[in-house]
């Protein structure tokens, strides 16, 4: 059985946009120029008449001074919303509505990623343009909006696991009701945790299949995972460029039977063995998967986040050029949360991670520019349609 969702704004088109610096000097009437000393009236013997008491002598050509500022301006979003400006898709470190000071003549994209509040949908919006003595204030429009760019994900549920087990096969289950129960979760976090800590560059198309028979695990002894090719005939119809992540739900417990396996989630960058696609699997360890899910919902809801930053984090994204925090102990980016001092369970570093706001000290951010996600997705790098940022 196949369904095919959508998730994230309902914009068809990316629109961001550059646009000329609208310069805000005042121009006068154009009165026509004064007759010149040596010039004389139709009627030589007239002289000019002396001007009336009170009379306005100007030659009718305003004297309003244009505005100068020097490079320093303030930047605002649309609506003059709460958000983050950034410079050549680098964060600034300064939130906007805010000021900005750079050098007069120099060419720069601005933009400001509002933070989504209610009455404000938290998009990104930019703008290039020359930076001039005139400008003083930056409002963006509605229509330099970046993205939405569409990434496509396939979500496989799989009702019966097998893998070997003290002499004997091990065979879960996991219901229909449950596998609902963890697709709805999915969907819940790429509208909650995907789209909306990405400023709403990207949105999502999801394609969902679920597998009713048996599928034999890889793996020994205390450690089975699903692989790619574990899926086989759906596995099989995957082609490289038809996906940007591959998500595979199942659960580890049967009648009386557990099969082993010391993670919650597992992340594969894009390569060969996954078809140039990330791939996510998600192990349910667990008699009843809604409940669990309603544990995770109260107290660490990222499961799923985390997993695809692992498809996008470690390898994908810094071999385009994103400048990457360093990695945790275990060299794994995405495990580099305290190196920077962030808690459990850890949503504020996600969200910086994927919005480029991991402060390095000194000015210099690190992370994925919001921008990069409309840039070039997993599957536009597959086919050759995307090389950088």
């Amino acid at each position: 059985m196949v369904w095919m969702l959508t998730h994230g704004p309902r914009s068809l088109a990316a629109l961001a946009c550059s646009s000329a610096l609208l310069l805000g000097a005042c121009g006068g009437d154009d009165g026509g120029d004064a007759p010149g000393a040596d010039e004389q009236s139709e009627d030589a013997g007239e002289t000019e008449p002396e001007p009336e008491t009170g009379a306005d002598t100007s030659s009718g050509e305003s004297t309003e001074t244009p505005p100068s500022c020097g490079g320093t301006f303030e930047v605002s979003g649309p609506v003059g919303a709460p958000g983050y400006i950034y410079v050549d898709d680098r964060f600034t470190g300064v939130e906007a509505p805010g000021a900005l000071t750079l050098a007069l003549g120099s060419e720069h994209t601005i933009a400001v990623a509002e933070r989504a509040i209610p009455g404000v949908d938290g998009h990104y919006f930019e703008r290039t343009l020359v930076i001039e003595d005139s400008l003083c204030e930056l409002t963006l429009d509605p229509g330099e909006r970046v993205g939405p760019k569409t990434w496509r994900a396939l979500w496989v549920g799989v009702g019966q696991a097998q893998a070997p087990v003290d002499g004997q096969t091990c065979t879960s289950q996991a219901s229909g009701a449950e596998l609902d129960a963890a697709f709805a979760d999915f969907e819940w976090s790429l509208d909650e945790h995907f789209a909306r800590y990405t400023h709403g560059t990207l949105d999502w198309e999801v394609v969902r299949q679920d597998l009713a028979g048996p599928v034999a695990l890889s793996g020994a002894e205390d450690f089975f995972e699903l692989r790619p090719g574990d899926l086989g005939e759906v596995w099989a119809a995957v082609e490289p460029g038809d996906y940007d992540v591959i998500v595979a739900a199942w659960k580890s417990r049967g009648s009386g039977c557990t099969i082993p396996g010391n993670y919650f989630g597992l992340g594969w960058s894009p390569q060969g063995e996954t078809k140039q696609s990330g791939f996510v699997t998600i192990k349910f360890d667990t008699d009843d998967i809604a409940s669990t899910i309603a544990w995770h919902h109260e107290n660490d809801p990222g499961v799923w986040i985390h997993e695809w930053l692992h498809t996008i984090g470690e390898a994908f994204y810094p071999n385009l050029g994103a400048p990457m925090p360093s990695p945790g102990g275990d060299g794994l980016i995405v495990h580099g949360a305290g190196n920077y001092g962030y808690n459990p369970p850890w949503m504020v570093w996600y969200e910086h991670f994927v919005s480029g706001r991991v402060d390095e000290g000194g000015g210099e951010y690190s992370g994925i520019n919001p921008t990069s996600f409309a840039a070039c997705t997993v599957r536009d790098f597959a086919v050759g349609a995307c090389s950088g940022l």
